[in-house]
C-alpha cells in the first residue's frame, strides 16, 4: 500500500530561518585609572610569583609585610577608601597592620604558618564589605565574602583584555611594546650570551662576568615575570570587581521560619550535662586537694595525674559552649520553659569555668615540673579566649539580642594579635630558664629550646649559657642558630628583626669572658 507523500502548500511561503543570537559582549567602564591599574596588576603578581618561589627553600618574612603593603597602596589607590569610613573597616585595617608586621618582627613558624591564612581571611572581609549584603557583625558574612572574593578573580577577566585595548593613543601602545620588546631581548640574550661565550675564548675573557650575572639572575626573574604576566589578569579582575561591585538584591519578602523547638529536649541536654560534671569535679577536687597519698593509694602518680586530662578539659569546655549556644539559638524565647533553659544555661558557663580553672591548674603542676613549650602555652592562650567567649556566652543567655558572633569575632583577632606581641618563643624559653636557674632540679628541656624554638629563644640561652655552660650541646646550638639567621638576613625576602637582631650576639662583652666565638 502505497503512502500518499505530503507536498507543501505553494501558497504558504516559507518561514525563513533565524540564525541564534550571539551573546552580547559585555562592555566594561574603563577609565584612566583602570589603564594605570595594568603595570600595577603585573607588579603585584611578580611580587607574589616571587615570593612563592622562595617559599621553596625558605619562608618569606619581609616579603610578606611588604605584599600586604604593596596590596593596600594598590587597592586604596583604585578603589578609593570607603572601607575605612565605618569604624569596623578601620579596625579591621589595624589589626592586618599588626598582622602582617609580625612576619617582620618576630620568627615563630608555628605563628608565622597560621597568620597567613589568617591574613588572607582578614584582608577578605574588609576588601569585600562594599559588595557584600550581609554585614561584618553577622555569622554568615564570611562565606559571603569569600564568595565575593573568588568570584571577583575570575568575572571580569574580559576587563583586563578591553583595558589594553582601551590604549588607543600611541604613547600607550607604544609603551606595551617597549616593555615587550625588552622581556623578549632580555630573554634572547640570555640565551645567546652563553652560546657565543663558549665558541670565543677572548669573547669569554671579556663577558665572563656580565655572562654569569645574567645566567645566575634572568632566568629565574624571566620565570617570575611569566608568572606575574599570568596572575595579572586575575588580580585586575579582583580590583575591578571590588572598586565597581554589582548590585545584589534585596532578600525577598517571603522569610522562612527559623528552626525551633520545645523547651524539653534543652532542658534534659542540659541537665545532664550539668550532673555530668558535677560529680566528675567532685572526683576532681577529691584528687587535687587530698595530695600525692591519696592519689598513691589509687595507684596514679602526682605527676601522671598532672600530665594528663588539660587537653581533653579543654575540648570539653569548647564543646560546652557549642551545646549551650545550639540550645539558646534552637528554644523558643516565648515558650514556657524558657527560664528553665537559661537557668540551666547558666549553671553550665559556672561548671565550664570551673572546668577550665582545673585545666589551667593541671597545666601548671606540669609546667612547674617540666617547663613550658609552646604548644603549652597556646593552651593556656586557648584557655583565656574561652573565658572570655564564656563570658560573652552568660550574657547571651540572659540579654535578648546579645551580639555574641561580633564580640566572639573582636575577642578572637585581638586575642590571636596579642599572642603574636607577646613573642611566645621569648616568653617559653624566659620561663624555662628561670625555672632552671631557680631549682636545678627541674627538667628543663634544653634540645626542644634549641632546636624547636625560634631566633627569638636566643636573649634566654644566652643567659642560661652564661650561668651553666656547661650544658651539653648549648654552645654549639647557639652557634648553629645564629648561622642559619645570618643566612636569612641575606635575602630581603626572608629578613626579619629577629633574625637580624639573632646573628649577633647581644651582648660580645660578656660573649669573650666566657669565651664563647661565633
Amino acid at each position: 500500500m502505497d503512502v500518499p507523500q505530503h507536498t507543501p502548500n505553494p501558497q504558504t511561503p516559507p518561514v525563513p530561518r533565524t540564525p541564534p543570537a550571539r551573546p552580547v559582549r559585555r562592555i566594561y567602564p574603563i577609565d584612566r585609572r583602570d589603564r594605570l591599574l595594568l603595570p600595577l596588576a603585573l607588579l603585584l603578581g611578580v611580587l607574589a610569583a616571587d615570593l612563592a618561589l622562595f617559599s621553596l627553600w625558605s619562608f618569606p618574612a619581609l616579603g610578606i609585610t611588604a605584599l600586604i603593603a604593596l596590596w593596600y597602596a594598590v587597592f586604596f589607590w583604585y578603589a578609593g577608601p570607603g572601607v575605612l569610613r565605618r569604624r569596623g573597616g578601620r579596625l579591621l585595617l589595624g589589626a592586618v597592620a599588626l598582622l602582617a608586621l609580625t612576619f617582620s618582627l618576630f620568627s615563630n613558624g608555628w605563628l608565622r604558618s597560621w597568620n597567613l591564612p589568617a591574613l588572607f581571611l582578614l584582608i577578605t572581609v574588609q576588601v569585600c564589605a562594599a559588595g557584600a549584603r550581609l554585614p561584618w557583625t553577622a555569622p554568615g558574612m564570611v562565606p559571603e565574602r569569600l564568595w565575593l572574593l573568588f568570584s571577583g578573580l575570575f568575572t571580569r577577566l574580559e576587563a583586563a583584555g578591553q583595558a589594553v585595548s582601551s590604549l588607543k593613543n600611541q604613547a600607550g601602545r607604544r609603551s606595551l611594546w617597549v616593555l615587550a620588546g625588552v622581556g623578549a631581548a632580555a630573554v634572547l640574550v640570555a640565551i645567546l650570551l652563553p652560546v657565543l661565550t663558549s665558541a670565543d675564548a677572548f669573547f669569554q675573557y671579556v663577558t665572563g662576568g656580565a655572562a654569569a650575572w645574567l645566567a645566575l639572575h634572568v632566568p629565574g626573574w624571566t620565570l617570575r615575570v611569566v608568572l606575574g604576566l599570568c596572575a595579572a589578569p586575575f588580580l585586575f579582575s579582583l580590583l575591578h570587581a571590588l572598586r565597581r561591585p554589582e548590585s545584589r538584591q534585596e532578600a525577598g519578602q517571603k522569610t522562612h521560619a527559623a528552626l525551633t523547638m520545645d523547651a524539653a529536649a534543652p532542658i534534659i541536654v542540659l541537665s545532664a550535662l550539668c550532673l555530668l560534671y558535677v560529680f566528675f569535679l567532685g572526683v576532681q577536687f577529691t584528687a587535687l586537694f587530698s595530695g600525692e597519698a591519696y592519689l598513691a593509694r589509687a595507684g596514679v602518680t602526682y605527676a601522671a595525674y598532672a600530665r594528663s586530662g588539660f587537653f581533653q578539659l579543654v575540648f570539653a569546655a569548647a564543646l560546652n559552649l557549642t551545646v549551650l549556644l545550639a540550645c539558646l539559638r534552637l528554644c523558643r524565647r516565648t515558650c514556657s520553659g524558657r527560664r528553665a533553659v537559661q537557668v540551666l544555661a547558666t549553671a553550665l558557663v559556672a561548671l565550664s569555668a570551673v572546668l577550665l580553672v582545673s585545666a589551667a591548674r593541671r597545666m601548671s603542676l606540669y609546667v612547674l615540673a617540666y617547663g613550658l613549650s609552646f604548644k603549652r602555652l597556646l593552651t593556656y592562650w586557648g584557655m583565656a579566649l574561652l573565658a572570655v567567649l564564656f563570658f560573652a556566652a552568660l550574657l547571651a543567655v540572659w540579654r535578648t539580642g546579645f551580639p555574641f558572633f561580633r564580640v566572639c569575632f573582636t575577642a578572637a583577632v585581638a586575642g590571636w594579635l596579642i599572642l603574636n606581641f607577646t613573642n611566645p618563643d621569648y616568653l617559653v624559653a624566659r620561663c624555662n630558664v628561670s625555672l632552671s636557674l631557680a631549682d636545678p632540679r627541674v627538667q628543663v628541656d634544653v634540645d626542644y629550646m634549641i632546636n624547636h624554638l625560634s631566633y627569638d629563644a636566643l636573649p634566654a640561652l644566652e643567659e642560661l649559657y652564661a650561668a651553666r655552660p656547661e650544658i651539653p650541646g648549648l654552645r654549639a646550638g647557639l652557634a648553629e642558630k645564629r648561622a642559619w639567621a645570618a643566612e636569612d638576613t641575606a635575602r630581603w625576602e626572608s629578613w626579619s628583626l629577629s633574625a637580624q637582631l639573632a646573628a649577633v650576639p647581644h651582648t660580645v662583652e660578656r660573649s669573650k669572658a666566657d669565651g664563647l666565638r661565633f
